[in-house]
C-alpha cells in the first residue's frame, strides 16, 4: 500500500509538471521561426550575432552565438501572449560565461523580439540586450 501511494504521489506530480509545461509552451507559438539579431553588452563593450530558432511543434528552441565564446540552451520557465522567460544553461565555454541567466523575450510586433540577460545572482539590472528580426 505504501510503495502504491509513493507511485501515485509521483505520477501527480510528474503529470501535474508535464501539464504545466505544455500549457506554458502553448502561450509561446508567437515565438516561432527564426529570429537574428545582435547582442549587446555595454559594460565591456561588445557586440555579438545571435540566431535563435524556436520550432513551436517540437517545442525546441536553439540559440547560437557565432562570434561568441560560449552556447548553451535555454529552458522555458513561464510564458504569456507576448513574454518568455527562459533560463540559460552554458554547456561550451562554461569558464568564459556566466551560467544560468535569466533570458527575457518580449514580443514587441510580429516582425522584432526584445531580448533582455540578467545575472540574478549578482544583478537585478539588464547586462545584455538585443532587438531580433523574424527571418523569413
Amino acid at each position: 500500500m505504501k510503495q502504491f501511494i509513493i507511485v501515485t504521489i509521483s505520477i501527480f506530480f510528474i503529470s501535474t509538471y508535464s501539464t504545466d509545461l505544455y500549457s506554458q509552451h502553448r502561450k509561446t507559438k508567437w515565438l516561432d521561426g527564426t529570429w537574428t539579431g545582435l547582442g549587446y553588452q555595454p559594460d565591456v563593450m561588445s557586440s555579438w550575432k545571435i540566431r535563435l530558432d524556436y520550432n513551436y511543434t517540437t517545442k525546441e528552441i536553439k540559440i547560437y552565438y557565432s562570434t561568441f565564446p560560449c552556447g548553451g540552451y535555454w529552458k522555458l520557465e513561464k510564458a504569456s501572449r507576448n513574454k518568455a522567460v527562459f533560463t540559460e544553461y552554458i554547456s561550451n565555454g562554461v569558464n568564459k560565461c556566466q551560467n544560468k541567466s535569466t533570458i527575457i523575450v518580449t514580443k514587441i510586433n510580429e516582425k522584432f523580439v526584445a531580448v533582455s540577460y540578467f545575472y540574478p545572482e549578482f544583478t537585478k539590472r539588464v547586462i545584455a540586450f538585443s532587438t531580433l528580426e523574424k527571418e523569413d
